[in-house]
């Protein structure tokens, strides 16, 4: 009836840039950062009925810049922006998975808190060029649903929702407590297929 799960993920990331379009006016934007993290994961799952599961999951996330958002420094000079550093998140998800009607009807559902520190946040974006740097800490918390129906040999139906709610913590980019741009607060989809 119980379950549990226990992982670990331990990397490496490297990046190395070597500039050999070096003219005046265009300085050298040679490079190389190393970053390496360590992540654990463990999750709990109990059996509750034969077609009911509850899990309790926790996890550590790591992410490494990409390479466009290491490209050009905030101040404009050249090389690699090395003030960038990784993000970092702590995750945590509630949820419940229940399976009925002979596996023709299933729901899912979820309830997840995230905590990430260094998030990376775009700091100017000016001529095709866009510079990034850590805005600080932020906070994402929210609930998912999913159904699914196999309704007959030939239809079957999809319906999912979300709620979120993604907030900086820290003052740094925008005023603590604001939305994280880009994020849906409630989000939709509903699909039947024959």
């Amino acid at each position: 009836r119980w379950t549990a799960t226990l992982g670990v993920r331990h990397g490496r990331v490297s990046y190395d840039s070597d500039d050999r379009f070096i003219v005046p006016g265009n300085g050298d934007d040679s490079g190389s950062l190393d970053f390496s993290y360590t992540n654990p994961v463990a999750s709990l799952q109990w059996r509750a009925r034969d077609d009911l599961r509850v899990y309790v999951s926790a996890g550590r996330g790591f992410e490494a810049p990409t390479l466009n958002e290491l490209a050009y420094r905030p101040d404009g000079s050249a090389g690699l922006n090395t003030e960038l550093q990784p993000q970092t998140s702590e995750q945590w998800e509630l949820g419940a998975k229940w399976r009925g009607a002979g596996g023709r009807v299933s729901v899912d559902a979820a309830l997840f808190y995230i905590t990430t520190d260094d998030e990376i946040g775009v700091a100017s974006s000016s001529g095709g060029r866009s510079t990034f740097r850590n805005v600080g800490r932020t906070l994402r918390h929210g609930a998912e649903l999913g159904l699914q129906w196999q309704i007959s040999e030939r239809w079957r139906t999809l319906v999912a929702a979300s709620w979120l709610d993604a907030t900086y913590r820290d003052a740094l980019l925008a005023p603590a407590g604001n939305r994280i741009a880009g994020t849906l607060k409630q989000w939709g989809f509903a699909e039947l297929v024959w």
